[in-house]
């Protein structure tokens, strides 16, 4: 199946397998610091500019490829 749908199909699986291991693994100890965002976590973590600037291009352009993808 892989073959046949091309890179566009192989990226949207493992972007799914993804999202459901960062949902199990990520989001309660984000939960209990409070954070609602990948970003202000990097913020409240790092507390370095470029990173606030960086981790949303991040976010933009991986959310983007899924949905063209």
């Amino acid at each position: 199946m892989a073959y046949a749908g091309g890179w566009g199909f192989q990226l949207t699986c493992n972007a799914g397998a993804a999202v459901l291991v960062a949902a199990f693994l990520v989001a309660k100890p984000l939960r209990n610091l409070r954070i609602a965002t990948v970003p202000e976590f990097f913020r409240k973590r790092y507390n370095n500019t470029i990173l606030q600037v960086i981790v949303p291009l991040v976010v933009i352009i991986t959310i983007t490829a899924y949905t063209v993808a």
